[in-house]
């Protein structure tokens, strides 16, 4: 199991927390310039772990991402079907 996958092993918090304080700078930008530095800051985060591991932390990275989707667009955009409704 990863990081990614085993909440025990995070703060919660400070994630919440960190996420508050990055998302002011990417609202508003160019969904592509969203996306570049979302690849960006990823690509920092891998090249910390060795090259065997990549796949699989970009897996379960996907895995943690997809779970939050719906989470999102319910709380923030009042879909409940999956369609955001903005």
């Amino acid at each position: 199991m990863s990081v990614i996958d085993d909440d025990r092993s995070m703060d919660v918090e400070r994630v919440n927390l960190i996420s508050s304080l990055i998302e002011p700078l990417l609202k508003g930008l160019h969904p592509g310039e969203q996306g570049a530095i979302l690849a960006d800051l990823l690509a920092i985060w891998l090249a910390g772990h060795p090259f065997a591991l990549h796949d699989q932390l970009i897996e379960a990275h996907v895995r943690g991402v997809r779970r939050l989707i719906p989470l999102y667009i319910a709380t923030r955009f009042g879909g409940n079907d999956g369609t955001p409704t903005h």
